[in-house]
């Protein structure tokens, strides 16, 4: 009685996870995309006095990083970055020591720092516009 109990759960627990879909970096890009069209955030240039705190990988070509003081922001890179969504460090490439701009600096992974992933935009976030970029990631719920 104990295993067929236990095949139970375990069979519960396998299509339930099958249920779950995961979004691909590719809805997610475009997730992301629609959201500053719609939102109609405005890109800066570059972030002056840049001192990095953390970061949070979205997709393959989006991250939010925080500055100190906690200063959020959206950086779009401009094409996919391998690994981004794996890597635990980044290792930034700032042409200024003090400023993190677009075109002229990048990202990578630190498993392949030779792949250099290039800012092609960078959007301020406030904590709502971070904690909706966070819930856009993540695959609609079946009971919505």
């Amino acid at each position: 009685m104990k295993i067929p109990f236990t095949l139970i759960i375990v069979a519960l627990l396998v299509s339930g996870c099958a249920a779950t879909k995961n979004l691909s970096n590719s809805e997610k890009n475009n997730l992301f995309s629609e959201y500053l069209t719609t939102e109609k955030l405005e890109s800066v240039n570059e972030i002056r006095s840049f001192r990095f705190d953390r970061w949070r990988s979205l997709s393959n070509r989006y991250l939010v990083i925080t500055t100190s003081p906690k200063n959020h922001y959206l950086l779009k890179l401009r094409n996919n970055c391998p690994n981004l969504t794996f890597t635990n460090t980044l290792v930034i490439n700032q042409s200024i020591s003090s400023v993190l701009s677009i075109n002229f600096d990048s990202i990578a992974p630190l498993e392949s720092p030779q792949f250099k992933c290039h800012i092609g935009e960078i959007y301020k976030l406030s904590k709502e516009q971070m904690a909706e970029l966070e819930t856009l990631k993540q695959p609609p719920t079946e009971d919505a």
